[in-house]
């Protein structure tokens, strides 16, 4: 995969988003990075180190919850990673466990070539997941986290 690469078109799960992608590919600035973050249209909930919490503007369907966990450095391979990432990313996740009241979720995180991940962006970041819960049923409702 080009590095100069910034989104991937390919795995836009709606209309609406595959808009989204087309603007910033077309502007060509990563979506991610400092000055250009989530096309400015995001609050950030949470910095620690190089890392911040934000909400996903496109949540996945049956997420109560769903916040991306995304350096403020260009990454794109996990093997970029420092030990200092991975002690800022549990910080922000044990911070949206108390603030979101999370009693249970999948923190993910695909890197790489976006051939193999199903990513959109290119830059390094994860996903923060917490299911809806049906009473009714006392389950949490599927959510689907495409991989490939």
């Amino acid at each position: 995969m080009p590095r100069n690469k910034i989104v991937d078109l390919h795995s836009a799960r709606s209309p609406k988003y595959r808009a989204t992608l087309e603007q910033i590919a077309q502007d060509g600035k990563c979506p991610f990075c400092p000055g250009n973050f989530l096309y400015k249209n995001s609050v950030i909930l949470r910095r620690v180190g190089g890392w911040v919490a934000v909400r996903n503007m496109h949540p996945y369907a049956n997420a109560r919850v769903h916040l991306l966990i995304v350096s403020t450095k260009h990454l794109e391979q996990f093997t970029e990673l420092s030990v200092n990432d991975f002690v800022s990313i549990k910080k922000l996740v044990s911070w949206a466990m108390v603030r979101f009241r999370i009693r249970g979720g999948a923190f993910t995180m695909r890197f790489g070539d976006t051939r193999y991940t199903g990513a959109t962006v290119c830059h390094l970041h994860g996903h923060l997941i917490v299911p809806k819960y049906t009473f009714k049923t006392r389950r949490a409702k599927v959510v689907q986290f495409p991989v490939g």
